[in-house]
């Protein structure tokens, strides 16, 4: 083989490979729904676009009410079911703290029913013990079976 045959064939592949690449490297432009610009090397899912490449350019009109491809679709879905997923753990955490809130106040009330009804001294909040009179004790009583009433089911 000559020089410039050689020469020849290496441009050649060379141009071929670029040409290839040049149209691999298209970029789709649109504008979205709040009017701005978009450069994608997608295409969008509906509406009006322009082909942008070194080679040519094309405007591709698209019905607006055409189907979303299913990937988007798809994507859409899974998106749903997962923050769906997210607020019904959010919830059924929340549930049981206050189900444990509930368990706890009503063991709280158990144990003062259980003191009102056996003791007459108590402790106040600074650790004196102090006696109770009949009026107070039954009213303590009386908010003890309320409270069991009330948070114990």
């Amino acid at each position: 083989m000559k020089p410039n045959s050689l020469r020849f064939i290496i441009g050649l592949v060379f141009i071929l490979i670029n040409v290839n690449l040049l149209e691999a490297a298209t970029t789709y432009k649109w504008r979205d729904k709040d009017g701005n610009t978009v450069y994608s090397q997608h295409p969008p899912n509906q509406g009006d676009y322009e082909t942008l490449d070194s080679a040519r350019r094309h405007t591709y009109s698209r019905p607006d009410n055409s189907p979303a491809p299913a990937t988007r679709a798809a994507a859409e879905s899974i998106d749903k079911a997962t923050t769906a997923q997210k607020k019904q753990a959010g919830v059924a955490a929340e549930d049981k703290k206050n189900q444990d809130m509930r368990n706890q106040t009503c063991e709280a009330a158990k144990k003062q029913l259980q003191a009102f009804t056996v003791y007459r001294r108590m402790k106040d909040k600074d650790g004196n013990v102090t006696t109770i009179n009949d009026e107070e004790r039954q009213q303590r009583i009386d908010q003890a079976k309320q409270a069991i009433q009330d948070y114990c089911n």
